[in-house]
């Protein structure tokens, strides 16, 4: 198995390929190109790691565990401030149609990293 890179630029996201396992409805396999918003994340994604962030914040000083849920107190707040968080800036997912056209728009060089890959190992 390769080592794992971390991705610190755009440069080394065109590099990446993600396995991705599925399991219903039943078990799959597939590569598929590395998200863009690893590095550039969305709107809405800055919005919900922010709302994630001072929920866990509020348990600074807390030891122990939350007596009403039995978890540590940081994922308790979590748990408490942030279900049924919706950002207001989501995005319009794109069609199946558009999806598909995007994949195989990606296809040729998701093909070279694989093939360079092998030749690597």
């Amino acid at each position: 198995m390769g080592a794992v890179k971390k991705i610190r630029s755009v440069e080394d996201l065109y590099q990446c390929a993600q396995l991705v396992f599925r399991t219903k409805p039943r078990p799959f396999a597939y590569l598929r190109a590395a998200p863009r918003s690893i590095i550039f994340p969305t709107d809405a994604q800055i919005e919900a790691r922010l709302k994630f962030s001072e929920a866990a914040k509020q348990a600074r000083g807390l030891k122990g565990l939350c007596p009403c849920h039995g978890l540590p107190w940081a994922a308790h707040f979590v748990k408490v401030g942030a279900s049924g968080f919706r950002s207001e800036e989501r995005q319009r997912r794109p069609k199946l149609l558009e999806q598909r056209m995007m994949s195989l728009q990606q296809l040729p060089w998701l093909t070279r990293i694989l093939v360079g890959a092998s030749a690597r190992e």
